[in-house]
């Protein structure tokens, strides 16, 4: 629809940094709420909310379950990510405050080597649910853990002291649509606030 504009995607784990040194308009992240505020300098405007899930083959005992609680998981053998990606972060938050402990036994930063490894039957994992559902592998099967704290909240992020240009604000109902069409629910509120950066107020 805008073919003059030019478009770059970028992926870091300092997207505060970037917004900040001016080399991105905005950031589709998740809340880091464990990380220093950066006070008024930025504006988060949380767009829904995911929940994590337990991934295994769907021949596995547990699978029998609707749902699991995390103390069920314990002595399964798990592939995760390793200890720097936010979906494992958010997980070791929340066993630490359980006072639980999981049977890691191997660590990738691989998405696809997690699913890899988990189809091939050598354990189980915990994932965001959006990870989940971009893979193909009718060999998985996955079920709710029931635990409060363990999900994450998806954010839009930019400065609130920089001008939105028209490339960015035409790019908020982009994103609106886009996820309708995932059938993720955006509320009234939230939708609100995405159209009134887009008309630039």
């Amino acid at each position: 629809e805008y073919p003059q504009i030019k478009l770059s995607v970028l992926s870091s784990d300092d997207l505060y940094s970037l917004l900040r040194d001016n080399q991105i308009d905005f950031a589709f992240s998740f809340s880091q709420n464990y990380l220093p505020s950066a006070e008024d300098q930025f504006i988060e405007i949380p767009l829904y909310i995911e929940e994590f899930l337990f991934v295994a083959e769907r021949d596995h005992p547990l699978m029998a379950e609707e749902e699991l609680s995390l103390s069920q998981l314990m002595d399964v053998p798990l592939i995760l990510f390793s200890n720097l990606h936010l979906c494992r972060k958010i997980l070791d938050g929340i066993i630490k405050q359980e006072h639980i402990s999981l049977n890691t036994v191997f660590e990738t930063s691989s998405i696809n080597t997690i699913f890899n490894f988990v189809s091939r039957g050598m354990g189980g994992t915990i994932i965001a649910k959006s990870l989940f559902q971009m893979q193909d592998n009718e060999k998985l099967m996955a079920r709710p853990i029931t635990n409060e704290g363990l999900k994450r909240e998806a954010a839009i992020i930019y400065r609130k002291d920089k001008f939105m240009n028209k490339a960015v604000r035409y790019y908020i109902p982009i994103i609106i649509d886009y996820l309708e069409q995932l059938h993720i629910p955006l509320s009234e509120q939230t939708k609100d606030q995405l159209y009134t950066v887009s008309a630039g107020k």
